[in-house]
Protein backbone atom coordinates (compact mmCIF):
# COMPACT_ATOMS: atom_id res chain seq x y z
CA UNK A 1 0.00 0.00 0.00
CA UNK A 2 1.28 3.45 -0.85
CA UNK A 3 0.10 6.58 0.95
CA UNK A 4 0.57 9.46 -1.48
CA UNK A 5 -0.79 12.94 -0.99
CA UNK A 6 -1.62 12.16 2.63
CA UNK A 7 -4.83 10.23 1.91
CA UNK A 8 -5.76 7.08 3.81
CA UNK A 9 -6.48 4.17 1.44
CA UNK A 10 -8.24 2.39 4.35
CA UNK A 11 -6.28 -0.85 4.32
CA UNK A 12 -6.31 -2.56 7.69
CA UNK A 13 -2.92 -3.65 9.08
CA UNK A 14 -1.21 -2.73 5.81
CA UNK A 15 1.90 -4.72 4.81
CA UNK A 16 5.28 -3.32 3.88
CA UNK A 17 5.55 -1.89 0.39
CA UNK A 18 8.38 -3.00 -1.89
CA UNK A 19 10.27 0.15 -0.89
CA UNK A 20 9.69 -0.65 2.78
CA UNK A 21 11.01 -4.18 2.29
CA UNK A 22 14.18 -2.81 0.70
CA UNK A 23 14.64 -0.31 3.53
CA UNK A 24 14.16 -2.96 6.21
CA UNK A 25 16.56 -5.40 4.56
CA UNK A 26 19.18 -2.66 4.23
CA UNK A 27 19.08 -2.20 8.02
CA UNK A 28 20.24 -5.78 8.62
CA UNK A 29 23.93 -4.94 8.20
CA UNK A 30 23.72 -2.22 10.87
CA UNK A 31 22.20 -4.65 13.36
CA UNK A 32 24.72 -7.40 12.56
CA UNK A 33 27.69 -5.02 12.72
CA UNK A 34 26.60 -3.60 16.06
CA UNK A 35 26.12 -7.02 17.65
CA UNK A 36 29.40 -8.31 16.22
CA UNK A 37 31.36 -5.27 17.34
CA UNK A 38 30.07 -5.53 20.88
CA UNK A 39 29.98 -9.33 21.17
CA UNK A 40 26.33 -9.18 22.16
CA UNK A 41 24.57 -11.66 19.87
CA UNK A 42 24.07 -14.29 22.56
CA UNK A 43 22.67 -11.78 25.07
CA UNK A 44 20.17 -10.09 22.80
CA UNK A 45 16.44 -10.37 22.08
CA UNK A 46 14.06 -8.83 19.55
CA UNK A 47 10.70 -7.42 20.62
CA UNK A 48 8.24 -6.23 17.99
CA UNK A 49 4.87 -4.65 17.47
CA UNK A 50 2.37 -7.27 16.22
CA UNK A 51 1.39 -5.07 13.27
CA UNK A 52 2.29 -6.84 10.03
CA UNK A 53 4.77 -4.25 8.81
CA UNK A 54 6.72 -4.43 12.08
CA UNK A 55 6.90 -8.23 12.12
CA UNK A 56 8.11 -8.18 8.51
CA UNK A 57 10.68 -5.52 9.37
CA UNK A 58 11.96 -7.68 12.23
CA UNK A 59 12.38 -10.66 9.90
CA UNK A 60 14.20 -8.62 7.24
CA UNK A 61 16.39 -6.52 9.53
CA UNK A 62 17.12 -9.25 12.09
CA UNK A 63 17.06 -12.51 10.09
CA UNK A 64 19.31 -14.25 12.61
CA UNK A 65 16.43 -13.99 15.10
CA UNK A 66 13.86 -15.65 12.84
CA UNK A 67 11.60 -17.81 14.98
CA UNK A 68 12.60 -15.99 18.17
CA UNK A 69 10.85 -12.63 17.89
CA UNK A 70 8.66 -11.66 20.85
CA UNK A 71 5.43 -9.79 20.07
CA UNK A 72 4.43 -7.01 22.46
CA UNK A 73 1.06 -5.38 21.73
CA UNK A 74 2.17 -2.30 23.68
CA UNK A 75 4.59 -1.56 20.82
CA UNK A 76 1.83 -1.06 18.24
CA UNK A 77 1.62 2.29 16.49
CA UNK A 78 -0.46 5.17 17.82
CA UNK A 79 -3.59 5.05 15.67
CA UNK A 80 -3.62 7.66 12.92
CA UNK A 81 -4.85 5.57 9.99
CA UNK A 82 -6.60 2.33 9.11
CA UNK A 83 -3.20 0.64 8.65
CA UNK A 84 -2.78 0.93 12.45
CA UNK A 85 -5.83 -1.29 13.09
CA UNK A 86 -4.36 -4.70 13.82
CA UNK A 87 -5.07 -8.30 12.92
CA UNK A 88 -7.04 -10.16 15.60
CA UNK A 89 -5.24 -12.62 17.84
CA UNK A 90 -7.02 -15.64 16.34
CA UNK A 91 -5.93 -14.53 12.87
CA UNK A 92 -2.37 -13.87 14.05
CA UNK A 93 -2.20 -17.47 15.17
CA UNK A 94 -2.73 -18.55 11.57
CA UNK A 95 -0.47 -15.87 10.06
CA UNK A 96 2.54 -17.14 8.11
CA UNK A 97 4.39 -13.93 8.94
CA UNK A 98 3.79 -14.31 12.68
CA UNK A 99 4.77 -17.99 12.58
CA UNK A 100 8.02 -17.15 10.79
CA UNK A 101 8.79 -14.38 13.26
CA UNK A 102 7.95 -16.22 16.49
CA UNK A 103 8.38 -19.87 15.63
CA UNK A 104 7.18 -22.44 18.15
CA UNK A 105 6.56 -19.80 20.82
CA UNK A 106 3.76 -18.07 18.86
CA UNK A 107 0.84 -19.96 20.43
CA UNK A 108 2.20 -19.42 23.93
CA UNK A 109 2.78 -15.72 23.27
CA UNK A 110 -0.73 -15.22 21.89
CA UNK A 111 -2.31 -16.77 24.98
CA UNK A 112 -1.39 -13.52 26.73
CA UNK A 113 -3.13 -11.38 24.07
CA UNK A 114 -6.75 -10.25 24.16
CA UNK A 115 -8.56 -10.99 20.89
CA UNK A 116 -8.45 -7.28 20.03
CA UNK A 117 -5.11 -5.92 21.25
CA UNK A 118 -5.34 -2.36 19.95
CA UNK A 119 -7.51 0.45 21.33
CA UNK A 120 -11.25 0.46 20.64
CA UNK A 121 -13.37 3.52 21.42
CA UNK A 122 -16.20 2.62 23.78
CA UNK A 123 -18.83 3.89 21.33
CA UNK A 124 -17.95 1.25 18.70
CA UNK A 125 -16.73 -1.62 20.86
CA UNK A 126 -19.81 -3.82 20.52
CA UNK A 127 -20.17 -3.32 16.75
CA UNK A 128 -16.45 -3.78 16.17
CA UNK A 129 -16.26 -7.01 18.13
CA UNK A 130 -19.25 -8.37 16.20
CA UNK A 131 -17.62 -7.50 12.86
CA UNK A 132 -14.26 -8.89 13.98
CA UNK A 133 -15.86 -12.11 15.19
CA UNK A 134 -17.47 -12.66 11.81
CA UNK A 135 -14.19 -11.77 10.04
CA UNK A 136 -16.18 -9.02 8.30
CA UNK A 137 -13.21 -7.05 6.99
CA UNK A 138 -15.39 -4.56 5.14
CA UNK A 139 -17.49 -3.94 8.23
CA UNK A 140 -14.41 -3.31 10.36
CA UNK A 141 -12.99 -0.81 7.87
CA UNK A 142 -16.37 0.95 7.64
CA UNK A 143 -16.53 1.28 11.41
CA UNK A 144 -13.09 2.86 11.36
CA UNK A 145 -14.00 5.20 8.48
CA UNK A 146 -17.10 6.40 10.33
CA UNK A 147 -15.32 6.89 13.64
CA UNK A 148 -11.75 7.96 12.80
CA UNK A 149 -11.55 10.75 15.37
CA UNK A 150 -12.89 8.47 18.11
CA UNK A 151 -10.23 5.84 17.32
CA UNK A 152 -7.44 8.43 17.29
CA UNK A 153 -8.56 10.13 20.51
CA UNK A 154 -9.08 6.87 22.42
CA UNK A 155 -5.64 5.57 21.49
CA UNK A 156 -3.85 8.86 22.12
CA UNK A 157 -5.26 8.87 25.64
CA UNK A 158 -3.52 5.54 26.35
CA UNK A 159 -0.05 6.24 24.91
CA UNK A 160 1.44 7.17 28.29
CA UNK A 161 0.07 3.98 29.83
CA UNK A 162 1.52 1.89 27.00
CA UNK A 163 4.99 3.43 27.05
CA UNK A 164 5.15 2.99 30.82
CA UNK A 165 4.28 -0.69 30.35
CA UNK A 166 7.04 -1.07 27.74
CA UNK A 167 9.63 0.49 30.06
CA UNK A 168 8.57 -1.82 32.89
CA UNK A 169 8.69 -4.93 30.71
CA UNK A 170 12.09 -4.08 29.20
CA UNK A 171 13.55 -3.51 32.66
CA UNK A 172 12.47 -7.06 33.59
CA UNK A 173 14.24 -8.72 30.65
CA UNK A 174 17.38 -10.75 31.29
CA UNK A 175 19.07 -9.85 28.00
CA UNK A 176 21.60 -7.02 27.99
CA UNK A 177 20.65 -5.78 24.50
CA UNK A 178 17.05 -5.37 23.37
CA UNK A 179 16.14 -4.69 19.75
CA UNK A 180 12.82 -2.85 19.61
CA UNK A 181 10.96 -2.95 16.28
CA UNK A 182 8.14 -0.47 16.39
CA UNK A 183 6.69 2.67 14.78
CA UNK A 184 7.32 6.39 14.40
CA UNK A 185 4.96 7.84 17.00
CA UNK A 186 5.37 5.01 19.48
CA UNK A 187 9.19 5.12 19.37
CA UNK A 188 9.08 8.91 19.67
CA UNK A 189 6.83 8.70 22.72
CA UNK A 190 8.82 5.84 24.27
CA UNK A 191 12.17 7.60 23.89
CA UNK A 192 10.69 10.80 25.27
CA UNK A 193 9.46 8.78 28.27
CA UNK A 194 13.00 7.54 29.02
CA UNK A 195 14.48 11.02 28.62
CA UNK A 196 16.14 10.86 25.20
CA UNK A 197 16.37 14.08 23.20
CA UNK A 198 17.17 14.64 19.52
CA UNK A 199 20.66 16.08 19.01
CA UNK A 200 20.03 19.31 17.12
CA UNK A 201 23.49 19.37 15.52
CA UNK A 202 23.30 15.76 14.37
CA UNK A 203 19.72 15.61 13.14
CA UNK A 204 19.21 19.19 11.99
CA UNK A 205 15.87 20.08 13.56
CA UNK A 206 17.12 23.51 14.61
CA UNK A 207 15.90 22.98 18.17
CA UNK A 208 16.08 20.33 20.87
CA UNK A 209 13.26 17.84 20.42
CA UNK A 210 12.18 15.51 23.24
CA UNK A 211 12.21 11.89 22.05
CA UNK A 212 13.80 10.32 18.99
CA UNK A 213 11.83 10.61 15.75
CA UNK A 214 13.33 8.06 13.38
CA UNK A 215 13.23 7.81 9.61
CA UNK A 216 11.97 4.67 7.85
CA UNK A 217 14.01 1.62 8.89
CA UNK A 218 16.46 3.83 10.75
CA UNK A 219 18.50 2.12 13.48
CA UNK A 220 19.70 3.96 16.57
CA UNK A 221 21.34 2.73 19.76
CA UNK A 222 20.26 4.03 23.15
CA UNK A 223 22.80 3.33 25.88
CA UNK A 224 22.78 3.84 29.64
CA UNK A 225 19.04 4.41 29.99
CA UNK A 226 18.12 2.50 33.18
CA UNK A 227 18.30 -0.78 31.27
CA UNK A 228 21.42 -1.92 29.45
CA UNK A 229 21.13 -1.11 25.75
CA UNK A 230 18.32 -0.62 23.26
CA UNK A 231 18.54 -0.85 19.50
CA UNK A 232 15.55 1.03 18.12
CA UNK A 233 14.42 0.10 14.61
CA UNK A 234 11.57 1.91 12.89
CA UNK A 235 9.30 -0.17 10.68
CA UNK A 236 8.58 1.68 7.42
CA UNK A 237 5.06 3.07 7.26
CA UNK A 238 2.97 2.69 4.08
CA UNK A 239 3.07 6.04 2.27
Amino acid sequence: VEHKGGGDPYVRDAPLTEKGRRQAAASASEVVNYLAAHGRHSRCCVISSPLSRAMHTALLACPQFKGRVRLWPELREVISGCDDIGTSTSELGASKLAREACGASLAEQLREFPEVWWTLPKKVEQDFMAANGSKNEGGIVELYKNNEAAFRDADKARVGERTSAVVTRIAELKESVVIVVSHYDLIGSLTEKIGLVEDTKTYGHGFDLPGWWLGNAEVRVAENVNFDELLLLLSPRPK
